[in-house]
Parts: structure tokens; C-alpha cells; sequence
């Protein structure tokens, strides 16, 4: 079996941006989160909150986080927003973390761009 927990787009204003007149503008920032479980997690049992992670906490610890100082790159936000959540988990739970920046300052329309870090193997 597998198990499996998921924030799914967390949008969050963020100062985002390689020039400080990029940065001045909160930007749209989506972020996507799977938690995976080597074991099931007590609250499939128990219908407990405390015993399973807290959405609300997680997205308000991302939120921290984005918010703490403006980012020059998507790839150093997404590494400091994955260490934060590793640190608050369960030592056997594994990330895979999505960061994306919704409207790019280039001269063609795009998805966006986005940075991904995972712990899950190929």
C-alpha cells in the first residue's frame, strides 16, 4: 500500500525576482506538497487530528517562509521551504515538493516556470 498526503495549490504572494524592481511586486506563487508514508498513518484509525500533519500548520509554515525575505531564484525558495517542512516531519516521511512562479517577465506567454525537489526515487 501506499500513502499519501497532498497540499495541492497553495497560492501565496511572494517577492520573487532577479532585479529589486522585480522583487518590489508580490508575485503569484503556487506550491504543491505530497507527504508519503512508509507506514499508514495512525489517523486513517483513529479519525484523530493529532495523529496525522496538520494541513493548516504546514501551509501556514510555507507562508512563513515565503514571507520572510524577498527569493532571487525559485530554486533557492523551494530549498528553503522543504528543509522547513523536513525538519517539522516524521524522520520516515518523505517530500515532494513543487514551487511555481505563475507569470514570468519574459517576452512569450508561458505556464509559468517551476522548480521541483523530491525525495521519492525514479
Amino acid at each position: 500500500m501506499r500513502y499519501t498526503l497532498k497540499l495541492e495549490a497553495l497560492d501565496l504572494k511572494v517577492r520573487l525576482g532577479c532585479s529589486r524592481e522585480e522583487q518590489s511586486l508580490p508575485q503569484d506563487l503556487r506550491i504543491q506538497v505530497e507527504l508519503h508514508f512508509e507506514k499508514e498513518p495512525k489517523a486513517c484509525r483513529t479519525d484523530q487530528i493529532s495523529d496525522t500533519i496538520c494541513y493548516d500548520e504546514m501551509s501556514k509554515q510555507i507562508a512563513a517562509c515565503v514571507a520572510e525575505k524577498p527569493y532571487h531564484l525559485i530554486e533557492h525558495l523551494a530549498w528553503g521551504v522543504f528543509h522547513r517542512l523536513k525538519a517539522s516531519l516524521p524522520p520516515t516521511s518523505k517530500i515532494c515538493l513543487s514551487v511555481r512562479k505563475l507569470h514570468l517577465p519574459i517576452e512569450f506567454q508561458t505556464g509559468g516556470a517551476s522548480f521541483e525537489i523530491s525525495e521519492l526515487e525514479a
